[in-house]
């Protein structure tokens, strides 16, 4: 019965405002695809005490893949929300663009913007809502 009939979401994009006018745009991501980004993110190294290959999570490759699946863009990284963020030796002058490697950064280095995406990703109700409110303002 449900086989077939659920909607495929991926692609979907929402605005959502993070903090102090800081607003990203994240891609809806199944809970499949968020096992792939993991899967994706492993390594293997070895353990030559045990004598065997470990697969561990290269933190670095999954933010990047994490910025380059769901983030999709962002408005309004000014340097006072910088502040609250993360900790730098020196802040920028202007807003901050978005860029792929910046977002990567950003995500493995403030672990409550990482979460709140995540969040944002991986719940539908945030796109429904949207898509809602479009419709409502349409009509």
């Amino acid at each position: 019965m449900l086989k077939g009939n659920i909607k495929d979401h991926s692609g979907k994009t929402v605005w959502a405002e993070y903090k102090d006018g800081f607003e990203v745009e994240i891609r809806y991501l199944p809970r499949g695809a968020l096992n792939r980004i993991l899967e994706d993110s492993k390594k293997k190294t070895w353990d030559p005490a045990a004598a065997i290959f470990l697969e561990k999570r290269d933190d670095g490759r999954f933010y990047q893949l994490v910025a380059e699946r769901i983030l999709v863009n962002w408005r309004g990284l000014k340097p006072e929300v910088l502040k609250k963020l993360v900790d730098m030796e020196s802040y920028p002058e202007t807003e901050v663009p978005f860029s792929v490697e910046d977002a990567a950064e950003l995500l493995e280095k403030a672990y409550e913007l990482d979460l709140w995406v995540q969040r944002i990703a991986t719940n539908l109700e945030y796109y429904e809502a949207t898509r809602r409110a479009a419709e409502e303002k349409n009509s």
